[in-house]
C-alpha cells in the first residue's frame, strides 16, 4: 500500500469539527428525554430523505437507486431499506427512554399485573422472579442498573416507595419534560430548522449575491461582572429590531394567506460562554 503523503492528503478534521458543534446542543436538549438510539434512527431518515431530495433535484427523470443512497450517505442498502419502511412509522412511548419502557412493561405486561385484578402489582425492590430490578433489567438493558431508574421515577412522581422494600406504580405515564421545557425545545427546534436551511441555501448559492444574510457578532473579552449589563443593554437594542421587523412584515403581508404567498422571516437570539466546561 502507497503511503499518504501528509501535505497532500486532505484535511477533513473541520469537518467533523463542524458537525460535532452541530449536533452538540441538539443532544444538549434531547439527553434525558430521548434515547440516542431514537435519535440515531431520526438521524438516519433524515440523511435517506435529504440523499433522496439532493439526487431529485440533480436529476429529476433518473430515477433514484438504493446503490446511489447508499454512497451519498454512508448507509447499506438494507439500512435503507428499513429506514424508508419506517418513515411513517410512528415511535411509542415506550421507545421514547427506558424510563418510559420500564413504566409500559410494567402497567402492560401480564407478569408484573396482579392476576385478578388486572393493575400493576407492589413490586419488591430486590429479589428472586418478580421484582422491579427484573424490571429494569428486562426493559432497560442491562447497562442500566435497577437504583439509577428507581431515583429516576421517584423523582418524576411515577412511582412511590410503599415501605423501605416496595414500590408502587403512580402513574405509567413518564413525562422526559415539563411544560415549559416542551415549549423551549418546540421553539428552539423551529429556530434551528430556519437556521439550517439558511445555511444549506449559501452552501448552495452560486454567488455571494445569492446568499441570504447570516451574520454573528461576538467579544472573548467581556469581563464577567459586566455580562449581566451587557445581556440586559442587547435585549433591548433586539426588541427594538424586532418591532421594526414586524412593522415591515406587517406592510407587506397580505390579510389572508394564499396559495402564491410564501413565507419570509428573521431570527434573533443571544448567546454567552461563560462557563468554559460546556
Amino acid at each position: 500500500m502507497a503511503n499518504v503523503n501528509p501535505e497532500t492528503a486532505v484535511d477533513v478534521g473541520w469537518l467533523v469539527k463542524a458537525a460535532h458543534q452541530m449536533l452538540r446542543p441538539v443532544a444538549r436538549l434531547l439527553v434525558g428525554k430521548l434515547s440516542c438510539q431514537v435519535a440515531i434512527g431520526l438521524l438516519k431518515e433524515s440523511y435517506v430523505l435529504e440523499a433522496r431530495r439532493q439526487l431529485r433535484a440533480n436529476d429529476p427523470n433518473k430515477r433514484v437507486t438504493k446503490s446511489a443512497l447508499a454512497l451519498l450517505t454512508g448507509l447499506d442498502t438494507r439500512a435503507i431499506a428499513s429506514v424508508e419502511d419506517d418513515v411513517d412509522r410512528e415511535i411509542s412511548s415506550s421507545e421514547l427512554c427506558p424510563e418510559a419502557a420500564v413504566l409500559e412493561a410494567w402497567f402492560s405486561q401480564a407478569t408484573f399485573n396482579d392476576p385478578e385484578t388486572g393493575k400493576p402489582l407492589v413490586l419488591p425492590i430486590y429479589g428472586k422472579g418478580v421484582c422491579f430490578q427484573t424490571l429494569v433489567s428486562r426493559n432497560a438493558g442491562r447497562n442500566v442498573t435497577c437504583p439509577t431508574v428507581l431515583d429516576r421515577l421517584y423523582e418524576s412522581g411515577n412511582i412511590e416507595l410503599v415501605d423501605r422494600n416496595h414500590v408502587r406504580l403512580v402513574s405509567p405515564h413518564y413525562v422526559p419534560v415539563n411544560a415549559s421545557e416542551q415549549t423551549v425545545i418546540e421553539v428552539g427546534s423551529a429556530s434551528l430548522n430556519r437556521l439550517g436551511r439558511t445555511l444549506a441555501h449559501n452552501h448552495d448559492a452560486t454567488s455571494p449575491e445569492e446568499r441570504w444574510l447570516h451574520q454573528d457578532r461576538w467579544s472573548q473579552s467581556i469581563p464577567l461582572d459586566r455580562v449581566d449589563e451587557i445581556r440586559g443593554r442587547i435585549r433591548e437594542m433586539l426588541n427594538e429590531q424586532i418591532g421594526q421587523v414586524e412593522s415591515e412584515l406587517e406592510k407587506v403581508g397580505a390579510p389572508v394567506q394564499k396559495s402564491n404567498h410564501g413565507s419570509v422571516g428573521v431570527g434573533w437570539f443571544y448567546w454567552e460562554d461563560t462557563d468554559k466546561k460546556s
